[in-house]
């Protein structure tokens, strides 16, 4: 049996969510598609103001009658994380083939997950391209994998939207129509039940589709060098937070997205924004105007990208080029990873990265 899997915190599930489930079913002729609601994520928070019944129950509706598709409790039932090698294990026998879907957002993070080693002896990892994602260095991840584990990694050739599970929050909390964005009857449970109506910025979750769209708008219209630079401290975030704060990566990952979001700005645009945003300059911070655009860009983000303005996200940008006594663990990993990335050629950088 050629066996699907497509899991997610489909917190809420969206029309590209069903509009990809189909593509993979017909693409690779499954025989099965088992969609499964994330229970306890091991690597960032779910959104914390929907349990996860409801989720489960708006995908029962997003793909009721949906051909060859069928919706899972496996992870939702289980206790502790939700680890993807524990559900594969339950589902491999010597009669399946196992294809898991993924977006190409995921491939550079699968180096970070529970047992991967052995998740890609039990299945064929199968990717979506996302918008905004820099495909050399998913295809640089994909041939380290078949290298290191002789992985089982193919492209799936889809048109898939670029909406993403917050797009539809973020229309609820301001009571917005979401007809277009979810099945009709998802529409009517999120109503029925008052859905993501109340949403404090600290408590909103940064998703891996907020990501993938951050990351093509942080980055446009930035220098080749600055792009560059930017995408790698995201990984490098990344690698540091997957060993001290896991919890906190998507919010680390916002923060090296933003942390240069000004930088490209020359002086006199920094000190207009300096006197937009009421930013006190002292004649000190004159002598030193590359540290400005640490100060501007915690502002702009507050402003231009407010969805992602968690006070985490805010702080570590603030304080990346300068540090600050008593910092927080976000603070230290950015302002550690845009020392240390890999685009840094410094003879001091290269030494500490490799201490």
């Amino acid at each position: 049996m050629r066996l699907g899997i497509y899991g997610g915190a489909f917190s809420p599930v969206h029309k590209a969510h069903v509009d990809m489930a189909g593509a993979f079913v017909e693409g690779y002729s499954l025989d099965k598609l088992l969609i499964i609601p994330t229970g306890n994520a091991p690597h960032k928070q779910i959104e914390s103001d929907v349990d996860p019944i409801s989720r489960l129950e708006m995908c029962r509706l997003a793909f009721a009658g949906i051909a060859h598709t069928e919706v899972s409790d496996v992870e939702i039932r289980r206790e502790g994380k939700s680890y993807t090698f524990l559900t594969l294990r339950e589902l491999v026998d010597d009669d399946t083939e196992i294809f898991m879907l993924c977006g190409s957002d995921k491939i550079p993070t699968l180096e970070h997950w529970y047992c991967i080693e052995k998740i890609f002896e039990l299945c064929t990892f199968v990717y979506v391209r996302r918008s905004g994602i820099d495909m050399d260095s998913v295809e640089a991840k994909i041939k380290e994998y078949i290298t290191k584990f002789g992985a089982k990694i193919e492209r799936l050739d889809a048109c898939v939207d670029t909406m993403s599970s917050q797009d539809v929050r973020d229309a609820v909390a301001k009571g917005k129509s979401i007809s277009e964005l979810v099945p009709h009857n998802v529409e009517i449970f999120i109503k029925e039940n008052k859905l993501y109506l109340n949403q404090n910025m600290n408590d909103k979750i940064i998703t891996e589709e907020m990501l993938t769209v951050l990351r093509e708008k942080a980055v446009d219209g930035m220098s080749d060098k600055r792009r560059i630079h930017t995408l790698a401290v995201e990984q490098m975030a990344m690698r540091i937070g997957a060993i001290y704060a896991p919890e906190k990566i998507n919010i680390l990952r916002a923060a090296a997205l933003l942390h240069d979001v000004t930088k490209e700005i020359k002086l006199q645009g920094q000190l207009e924004l300096c006197e937009k945003y009421g930013i006190e300059v002292s004649e000190n911070d004159k002598l030193a105007p590359k540290t400005f655009h640490a100060k501007t860009a915690a502002k702009v983000i507050q402003d231009k990208y407010s969805e992602y303005a968690h006070e985490d996200v805010v702080s570590a940008v603030r304080w990346h080029t300068t540090g600050r006594e008593g910092m927080s663990i976000c603070e230290k990993i950015i302002y550690l990873a845009d020392y240390i990335d890999d685009s840094r050629k410094f003879e001091d950088c290269v030494k500490l990265k490799e201490i």
